[in-house]
C-alpha cells in the first residue's frame, strides 16, 4: 500500500496504512495497488499470511500483533503509529472492545 511512495510518511500516514491493511484483511477484500496491475488479496498485517481471514487466524494474528507491540523491534520505529493502529483495528473489530481506530467525526 505505501510500498512505492517517494515522500515521508507521517505518523498519521502509517496509523490510516495499518487500519486500512487489517480492515481490508479482516474483510477478505480484494485489492489492486494504485499503479495499477492484477487485483490480489491481501495477507496479514502481522503474520503476512495469505488466504481468508477466519477465526482461529484472526485470533492468533491478534496475539501476534500485541507480541509485536510488546518487543517493539527496531524496524517499527521506521513505521510510526502502525502496529498501535493494527493492535487498535484488531481490539475494536474482531475483540469488540476500545474505541474506532480513526475518528472520522473530524476531516483530513
Amino acid at each position: 500500500m505505501l510500498r512505492n511512495s517517494t515522500r515521508t510518511l507521517t505518523q498519521k500516514d502509517w496509523r490510516i496504512a495499518g487500519v486500512v491493511g487489517t480492515c481490508r484483511w479482516l474483510a477478505c477484500a480484494t485489492v489492486r495497488p494504485a499503479s495499477g496491475g492484477a487485483w490480489y488479496s491481501p495477507s496479514a498485517p502481522v503474520t503476512e499470511q495469505t488466504g481468508a481471514a477466519h477465526e482461529e487466524v484472526i485470533a492468533a494474528e491478534c496475539l501476534e500483533a500485541e507480541k509485536l507491540a510488546m518487543r517493539h523491534p527496531a524496524w517499527l520505529d521506521k513505521r510510526p503509529g502502525w502496529i498501535d493502529a493494527v493492535v487498535d483495528t484488531l481490539n475494536w473489530a474482531w475483540r469488540g472492545s476500545g474505541v474506532p481506530p480513526i475518528d472520522m467525526s473530524q476531516p483530513g
